[in-house]
């Protein structure tokens, strides 16, 4: 499914190819889906029923609208590495300032840009990082919230009850979000000519 995924971004990346547009600039970004599934939580004190949900980790490219890869949630981008094509440029929230995610990015040539925590940095690579951070490169994260207001207008829910299936119903709900954006893609790329 994962594959499936990457080649539905690949053909809207196609379509675009033609305009000569930066391709390879990436958000990564948490999100959750709301299960069907109650569960039992403590708010104000009081025992109180809410909805689970399940909080995953996409990569998002900006040009296209569309998702590359989906993981479980977690502050680390090293899973999201070999989706990338070299030289990228990821933009990240300040909940990936980590020092592993700066290395695994130089290792990868991938260029990291996270709108770091305030305060001292002490670290080598986080005190590079905050040095050669590009505000106009980062302005373009916002882009990659676009999907995940696609998919909560859909109302796109989690059926699924083991951690496993809720990945996957993750990734079929990205598919879903991927063919539509595609098919949008196309009718608007077939509008414009290149001069």
């Amino acid at each position: 499914m994962e594959k499936a995924l990457q080649r539905l971004d690949e053909l809207s990346v196609e379509e675009f190819s033609k305009f000569g547009a930066n391709l390879n600039i990436f958000v990564i970004d948490g999100s959750a889906l709301t299960a069907e599934t109650l569960m039992e939580r403590e708010v104000a004190m009081k025992a109180r029923l809410i909805r689970e949900y399940f909080q995953y980790k996409a990569l998002i490219r900006t040009a296209t609208n569309t998702i590359r890869g989906i993981k479980e949630h977690s502050n680390k981008i090293a899973d999201f590495i070999p989706l990338l094509p070299l030289y990228s440029i990821l933009l990240a929230d300040p909940e990936f300032d980590v020092e592993e995610n700066y290395r695994d990015a130089k290792e990868g040539h991938i260029d990291l840009q996270v709108k770091q925590k305030k305060g001292e940095v002490r670290k080598s690579r986080r005190k590079t990082a905050r040095d050669s951070f590009d505000k106009k490169k980062y302005g373009m994260r916002k882009l990659g919230e676009r999907p995940f207001g696609n998919i909560e207008v859909r109302r796109s829910k989690c059926y699924y009850k083991t951690p496993e299936s809720k990945l996957k119903g993750a990734i079929l709900i990205a598919c879903e979000h991927n063919i539509t954006a595609y098919f949008k893609d196309k009718v608007w790329c077939d509008l414009f000519v290149r001069l």
